[in-house]
């Protein structure tokens, strides 16, 4: 359990950085005093007790040591998702597929995470395992490039999304 309290550290330390959606804060259950990370995902049969005892394995351990309490809501879909952004209610962390990553980058929802992407998180989160290719899915610039006129992904352009692991779920 020790390797998925990491996990969840890293997604959090993403948070606690600041994220483009809501800030952390508010009053949860549970908290005692620690700042609260709201995490969205969108889990099914499979993988609900993985999310479930994950983020309560960081609660009850690694986040009474880095002040932090995540609030969980495993049943958020695009559709909730996409509504919660245009509120104040939208999450500090979200799980979502790489082809929505984009579009929200493109509306300027999601931080560039390139400056919180120190030694440490990478040696944390295993940077090292992750095929480039893949970091590179999670690579986008809201800015126009002049050159082109358009808007660029891929690499070189700043991260604003993490891998979930080495497989092709993202965590942002």
């Amino acid at each position: 359990m020790r390797k998925n309290g990491k996990l969840v550290s890293s997604l959090v330390c993403a948070c606690l950085v600041g994220t483009a959606f809501a800030s952390c804060g508010g009053g949860e259950n549970g908290a005692n005093g620690r700042t609260i990370v709201n995490f969205w995902t969108q889990s099914s049969a499979s993988t609900a007790t993985a999310w479930v005892n994950t983020i309560k394995a960081y609660n009850d351990g690694q986040g009474k040591e880095d002040g932090v309490y995540v609030a969980a809501n495993y049943n958020a879909g695009d559709a909730t998702l996409q509504s919660a952004l245009a509120t104040s209610a939208a999450p500090n962390v979200a799980n979502i597929g790489d082809k929505l990553l984009k579009t929200y980058a493109s509306l300027g929802y999601c931080l560039e995470l390139d400056e919180y992407l120190t030694s440490e998180a990478k040696t944390t989160m295993l940077w090292d395992e992750i095929p480039e290719t893949m970091k590179y899915r999670f690579m986008y610039d809201n800015k126009i490039n002049p050159e082109t006129g358009k808007k660029t992904a891929g690499k070189g352009q700043p991260t604003v999304g993490l891998p979930n692991g080495r497989i092709a779920s993202y965590r942002w």
